[in-house]
């Protein structure tokens, strides 16, 4: 039998048993009740103490005196409580006083969105606090992996939009010359033009090839932030990005070995598809 069947059951239904259980399941009702109001008052209450500083009027030198030596709470719950309210609002700790002060706690040191995210797919008030714990450890250490990749991805992206300004710069430079050889003689202008149009020409494809790992860059920086949000396998993620570090690589190995002598040409290209086998 349920215990919503027991409580709309007249008491002359009732066992002895059954009446026992309802009265006391009623009062562990009312002690919870009490408790989570109790957590709430504690905390406000030792804010306004902390903030307003009246401990100094009976003669405490700090918070952490009067909370340990008139409270009898150690420096580290004393802020708990206080913390809590500071971080999580008062909607929300008087909404989830049940779960605990242990469980506010660390709920509080999320971020306001971390924590709207973690709350909604969570069982929380059913989680242990160890395994609360360990929840958010390796939701802030993906978070902490996703932001460090963007990061990166970041200083890629400046670096070549620095190299952009400077070709720019170069292609500006250029053009002035162009202006300056307009003045000389017919002779010398038309060599010193054709020489100065093939660099100009030159510094345009290598900007136009810039420009592109540039769009690429900020592609694949769209393509691995929103993998990072699908993703929720920590080992996954790492492929991922040691895949894409390793594949920039080989790219970079082709590169060079277009430029190294022919006679060493082939071996070089031997060792690289050797690597392609072991991977296979």
């Amino acid at each position: 039998m349920s215990i919503n069947e027991l409580i709309v059951k007249n008491e002359n239904e009732l066992t002895e048993k059954q009446v026992e259980f309802l009265n006391l399941h009623n009062n562990i009702l009312t002690c919870g009740s009490v408790i989570s109001n109790g957590l709430i008052n504690l905390a406000i209450n030792l804010k306004k103490m902390k903030d307003d500083k009246l401990y100094i009027e009976a003669g405490y030198s700090s918070f952490e005196d009067y909370a340990e030596n008139a409270c009898g709470l150690k420096r580290r719950q004393a802020y708990n409580y206080v913390q809590i309210l500071d971080k999580l609002g008062m909607d929300f700790v008087h909404s989830n006083a049940q779960i605990g002060i242990a469980k506010l706690t660390l709920l509080s040191s999320l971020s306001e969105d971390e924590r709207s995210v973690f709350v909604e797919n969570s069982n929380i008030e059913d989680s242990s606090v160890s395994e609360l714990k360990e929840k958010i450890k390796i939701l802030q250490e993906q978070n902490e992996l996703k932001n460090k990749s963007i990061e990166d991805k970041d200083k890629i992206i400046d670096k070549n939009n620095k190299a952009l300004s400077k070709l720019n710069s170069n292609i500006n430079n250029l053009k002035e010359e162009l202006k300056v050889a307009n003045s000389r003689e017919v002779e010398i202008v038309e060599r010193d033009s054709e020489d100065t149009l093939n660099r100009m020409k030159e510094l345009e494809e290598e900007l136009t090839c810039t420009k592109k790992e540039v769009v690429d860059l900020n592609n694949q920086k769209t393509s691995l932030f929103r993998q990072l949000e699908l993703s929720s396998s920590k080992e996954l993620l790492e492929f991922k990005l040691l895949f894409e570090s390793t594949q920039q690589n080989i790219i970079k190995l082709k590169q060079l070995i277009e430029n190294i002598p022919v006679d060493k040409k082939q071996g070089c290209t031997s060792a690289l598809k050797k690597i392609g086998e072991l991977l296979c």
